[in-house]
């Protein structure tokens, strides 16, 4: 009688034996981030609505006083580091100015006229498949920074009755290393955007030790004067 065949999964010697992929806990951590996702979310708006309402009263006094402090990010940094809660605040009105870069969840720890520093922390959502902070999401950083620094010196300038006006051109992004951890970028100081044209701002992102994991420049066409 012909011999039976050899069952692969009762004898791992054969080479060509099929093995199922031993679940590591590793491979959890995505689908229990995404199970934990609306928890966030809902701790998140929690927290902030309660931050709202405990300075509700300051920021209508603030918003009369000065009507434009919602999109002069300077001013309303300066107003908000006065009050508890203040940094959680400025990140909302800037999630509602650029909607995109608020995905990676960005804090900032100074916001004055060409000078801005902001950070980031790894989670599940900004990971790549090795365990850092994903490429995108540092180019993401990258350019708020760099954002919050040209439209800084557009604040700054719009008080002193000039209008300036620009828009990103290009943007170059270069890695050193595996970002993880609490990232933190920063831009280089830039001189006063006093004419048109083209203005590069370099921004420079570091870990926790201090090590460059990534640096950007980008390049912005900047506009002085009326017109469209």
């Amino acid at each position: 009688p012909p011999s039976t065949p050899p069952n692969p999964f009762q004898n791992p010697k054969i080479s060509n034996a099929c093995h199922l992929p031993r679940v590591r806990p590793t491979m959890l951590r995505p689908f229990l981030s995404n199970l934990l996702s609306p928890l966030r979310s809902f701790s998140h708006v929690g927290s902030l609505i309660f931050l709202l309402t405990l300075n509700f009263i300051p920021l209508v006094f603030a918003f009369v006083k000065n009507p434009g402090l919602a999109t002069d990010f300077p001013l309303l940094y300066s107003e908000l580091m006065k009050w508890p809660g203040g940094q959680k605040i400025l990140g909302f009105f800037i999630a509602l100015s650029a909607p995109y870069s608020s995905t990676i969840s960005p804090e900032v720890q100074t916001l004055e006229a060409r000078n801005v520093t902001a950070s980031i922390v790894q989670t599940v959502d900004l990971e790549n498949p090795f365990r850092s902070v994903h490429a995108v999401a540092l180019a993401n950083l990258v350019e708020l920074v760099s954002g919050l620094s040209v439209m800084s010196e557009f604040h700054r300038q719009a008080r002193a009755k000039v209008k300036v006006r620009g828009i990103v051109t290009s943007m170059r992004v270069e890695y050193g290393k595996k970002a993880r951890g609490i990232i933190t970028c920063s831009n280089e100081e830039f001189p006063p955007i006093e004419k048109g044209g083209k203005v590069e701002v370099v921004c420079v992102c570091r870990d926790e030790g201090g090590d460059v994991v990534c640096t950007g420049v980008v390049e912005w066409s900047c506009k002085v004067g009326g017109g469209k």
